[in-house]
């Protein structure tokens, strides 16, 4: 039997070594593969039904910092789908609400992962002077190393974990 072990229970990061600094997540998205929220099991299902040309494939994980002149997060869902839209739309893509805050994503018709990578550059940056607060975003691509489809979804949350030990805005 293997055991489980949430992220936030491994100790690797040690105070008292030489590398740089870093910042340690308030929540780990990782943590989500094993606690299975209603809403990741979704986005899988929905990922699974959609008929995506070309089979390529790019996840993401979408979090907005809090916004302390909206802390029941009214305007974040609107503000969120709105700017999806405008960078790509509900023919290329697909989106699901994590939670008040978190945004899972997957969207294809790229004609490479750096046209990729540029789109969400751009969803981040609209997003950002939108709500006028810092993004956090983790990303992962189908295929890629044999990895499937439900994998990459898992590989684009260890990403959001890796982003934010970098700080807020990183991708």
């Amino acid at each position: 039997m293997t055991v489980k072990y949430a992220s936030s229970e491994i100790p690797f990061l040690r105070a008292e070594s030489d590398a740089p600094a870093v910042n340690t997540p308030d929540c780990f998205f990782t943590d989500l593969i094993l606690s299975r929220p209603a809403s990741l099991n979704r986005f899988e299902a929905r990922l699974r039904q959609t008929r995506i040309p070309g089979e390529r494939l790019a996840c993401a994980l979408v979090r907005i910092a809090p916004l302390p002149e909206d802390p029941d997060h009214d305007r974040v869902k609107p503000g969120f789908e709105q700017t999806f839209n405008q960078v790509l739309d509900h023919e290329r893509g697909i989106w699901e609400a994590l939670d008040d805050s978190a945004f899972l994503l997957a969207f294809w018709d790229w004609e490479t992962p750096q046209r990729a990578l540029d789109l969400l550059e751009s969803l981040k940056l609209k997003m950002s002077d939108a709500f006028d607060t810092s993004i956090l975003m983790g990303v992962s691509f189908f295929p890629f190393h044999g990895f499937s489809k439900e994998e990459t979804l898992e590989n684009a949350l260890k990403a959001a974990d890796h982003a934010a030990f970098f700080g807020p805005d990183s991708l």
